[in-house]
Formats: C-alpha cells, sequence, structure tokens
C-alpha cells in the first residue's frame, strides 16, 4: 500500500524461505490490495455478519481459555502455592503404614513435585496458549475487520485476566485442590474446542483460511 515494492518480496521470501516461488502468493496480493481500499468502513456489528462470525468465535474463544486455564492465578500467587504445597494434608490422607516409611521423603518430594509442576505448566503454556490464540487471531480475521476484531479480543483477554486474578485467593480458600482440578477441566474444554473449531493455518495464505471458515 506504500509502494515499498521490494521490502514486500523480501517479507514474503523471509516467510517463505528463500528458495520458495512466492509469484502467485505476491500476485494475489496485490489484486486484493484495490479490492481491500472499495470495502466500506466497518462497524463492531459487522464482527457478528455471517463471513465473520466464525472468526469472533475462534479469536474470543481461544483468548478466554488462554485466560480461564488459570495461568495469572498461578503466576501472581505462586509464593501462596508453593507455600500450601508443604505435604502435611496429602501425607495424613495417604495412610499410617506408608506415612511412618515414606514420611521424610514425602516432606521434600511434595514441594518439589509442586515447584517443578508450576514451572512445568508455564513453560507449556508459554509454548502453546500464550503466544497462540494472538497468531490465530491475526490470521482468521480479514484484513479489514482486524482492527475491530482485535479490539475485542484484547478485551477478552484483560476482562479474563482481571476475573482469574480476582477470583483465585477465593477458589483457594474454598478448596486448593478444587481450584487445579477446575483449571484441568476449564484445560480440557480447550482441547475439545480447539480441535473442534480452530483450523490449521501453518503454511496457509490469509485468503485460504478465511475461504475454509466460511466454507
Amino acid at each position: 500500500m506504500n509502494g515499498q515494492q521490494e521490502e514486500f518480496e523480501a517479507s514474503l521470501r523471509k516467510l517463505r524461505g528463500k528458495d520458495a516461488d512466492i509469484s502467485y502468493e505476491r500476485s494475489t496480493i496485490q489484486e486484493y490490495q484495490p479490492v481491500l481500499e472499495t470495502l466500506p468502513k466497518v462497524t463492531f456489528m459487522n464482527l457478528f455478519d455471517r463471513s465473520n462470525y466464525r472468526a469472533v468465535i475462534i479469536s474470543v474463544g481461544l483468548m478466554a481459555f488462554q485466560q480461564f486455564v488459570g495461568i495469572n492465578g498461578i503466576i501472581f500467587y505462586s509464593t501462596e502455592i508453593f507455600k500450601s504445597a508443604g505435604g502435611a494434608l496429602l501425607i495424613d490422607r495417604t495412610g499410617r503404614r506408608p506415612l511412618l516409611m515414606a514420611y521424610s521423603v514425602a516432606l521434600t518430594l511434595v514441594p518439589n513435585l509442586a515447584f517443578v509442576g508450576v514451572l512445568v505448566y508455564i513453560a507449556f503454556f508459554s509454548i502453546g496458549m500464550g503466544a497462540g490464540p494472538w497468531l490465530i487471531m491475526s490470521e482468521v480475521f480479514p484484513l479489514h475487520v482486524k482492527g475491530l476484531g482485535g479490539g475485542l479480543v484484547t478485551l477478552t483477554n484483560w476482562f479474563g485476566s482481571w476475573v482469574i486474578s480476582y477470583t483465585f485467593n477465593f477458589l483457594m480458600l474454598w478448596s486448593s485442590h478444587g481450584t487445579f482440578f477446575l483449571y484441568a477441566f476449564v484445560c480440557l474444554l480447550a482441547m475439545i474446542f480447539i480441535y473442534e473449531m480452530v483450523p490449521e493455518t501453518k503454511g496457509r495464505r490469509l485468503e485460504e483460511i478465511h475461504a475454509s471458515l466460511n466454507s
């Protein structure tokens, strides 16, 4: 749109690989540009047109799941989590004979398991649900509604973050193990949602992605 033809082609080559044939994609983008410039100004209600509603469901749904798996509660209150993982409750419920045999080991093992578990959780979140919803959002929205769509998705993200941060302590007071079972259940729902609703976008042009959503 700014007439930077060389930079445009260089970006495509960097994205697709230096030996890739970008001629078709280059011409498709160039042909679409005049169409984009003639599109009417969109309003918030245009997000819920038939051609856009699935992109809205996918983007908002992923962003809601990103927060409701409990990431901010676990990060913000990690100190309390580690303190509550002292092991006494678990050992008390284990049984008397196993307790006597493994008491000293369990006192050290349970806090370590909690520490490692939190680190593994955060690591997998970072490479999956942490970045994935933002990437998918940028790909499923058509260009002319991407700004409004991004605003709605960001609002969902911050609202979900507030809900989790506000409710985490109350949930922990209700039941510490129940809180994490609840987050685990949300993770299961997220997997089902992704399997049923989210398309694979790797190596696909935006036009192909949008066409598949409306087929």
